[in-house]
């Protein structure tokens, strides 16, 4: 039979055992909500399906209807660290006690864990390239000044893909730009059936994993890279597009960094991103200060002007490219509406001076006509 101290110590290990149990959540995201049958708020620009518009065809991916904000990611919820412990069962306790040391002290056994596995050497970041630029070549200019860098990074910045932000697109509702970056190209290189599983992933952070799985024994990593040059550049575009016209909140935003250059600093990534971080861009913009970014207006649209494509730091920045096109579009859009606003505006005031002019010639002949009759009589 245990001696009291050793009563107590289990019950403390029990009590310890059911806080743990206790403090343990769910890793589970809140469901994004979805943003109605359009998704397009009133008084914004209406987007078309990119089938539609004559920037290239690439298709929209038909999904199966899928409630996206179901939460069916499956994996492990972690809701005890006790497994392989005692659970309160007396008898392995006091077996444990035996198995301490003559001092009374427990021996230290190191618990296999995924945070003590070896890490991974850090894959090389392909070093890009700038070819010379013929001046045939249309572009858009931008003086680079170190005061109007604007970089982001991370999953939840609101210019990020992964961003949660809803967008509607044929109907359907993805709960971020990514997940319907994923889709499509699931959907690409695979098919239909494949790219609505991209639905079962609530968290955007792994709609990739969750692609390259569904790609797995389909598309070879070459034919995955030449989709990432021809098509991605497009979807992504379109999407974001979609992105910004939907949520009024982000368009705001977006106009307010006005002409700063958007530097997607991410060191991992040097053709969608700057492939190093904020300090080497910051330390770029100050090298180049002054200079003039030209960047082609037609580099989504065409491939072959890729290799025309200015360096951000050390990557090709894309995504921030995109961005500050997007941002370009709707500032002109804007724009055009003022002015069609104000041209209409002129018109109405032109049609009712004319039609005063008209009441006012009317009664004054009404008048002379009056003054002759009595004239006569």
């Amino acid at each position: 039979m245990s001696d009291p101290a050793t009563l107590k110590k289990i019950e403390d290990k029990k009590k310890k055992a059911e806080q743990k149990k206790a403090a343990q959540l769910p890793l589970t995201a809140a469901a994004p909500q979805p943003l109605g049958s359009t998704g397009v708020a009133p008084g914004t620009t209406e987007i078309k399906p990119l089938s539609q518009t004559t920037q290239g065809h690439i298709p929209i991916p038909k999904l199966k209807p899928a409630d996206f904000t179901k939460d069916t990611v499956g994996g492990n919820n972690y809701t005890s660290f006790e497994k392989g412990g005692n659970n309160g069962n007396e008898a392995n306790n006091n077996n444990n006690n035996k198995n301490n040391d003559s001092n009374g002290k427990k021996p230290f056994y190191p618990r296999r864990s995924r945070y003590n596995r070896p890490q991974q050497p850090a894959k090389a970041v392909p070093k890009q390239e700038v070819a010379d630029l013929p001046l045939e070549v249309d572009t858009v200019d931008f003086k680079v000044d170190k005061e109007h860098v604007i970089c982001f990074s991370g999953f939840q910045h609101w210019l990020s893909n992964m961003s949660p932000s809803p967008i509607t697109i044929d109907e359907v509702t993805y709960p971020s730009v990514e997940h319907y970056y994923q889709a499509c190209k699931v959907y690409l290189l695979g098919n239909n059936d494949l790219s609505s599983k991209i639905s079962t992933v609530k968290n955007p952070q792994q709609t990739k994993s969750q692609a390259r799985k569904l790609l797995n024994g389909i598309a070879t990593k070459e034919k995955v890279e030449d989709w990432k040059m021809k098509d991605a550049p497009k979807i992504l575009q379109y999407a974001l597009k979609v992105k910004f016209t939907q949520n009024p909140e982000l368009r705001k935003k977006l106009l307010e960094t006005k002409d700063a250059i958007l530097a997607h600093a991410f060191k991992n990534d040097s053709v969608f991103a700057t492939g190093c971080g904020e300090a080497d861009v910051k330390k770029w913009a100050e090298e180049k200060s002054g200079e003039l970014v030209k960047i082609p207006v037609d580099f989504t649209e065409d491939p072959d002007k890729f290799k025309y494509v200015p360096l951000v730091g050390q990557g090709k920045n894309l995504l921030g490219f995109i961005l500050m096109r997007i941002r370009a579009e709707i500032r002109q859009e804007d724009a055009t509406k003022a002015e069609g606003g104000a041209e209409s505006t002129k018109v109405a005031e032109k049609e009712t001076k004319d039609s005063d002019k008209g009441k006012a010639d009317e009664a004054a002949k009404k008048s002379d006509s009056t003054a002759t009759a009595a004239v006569k009589a």
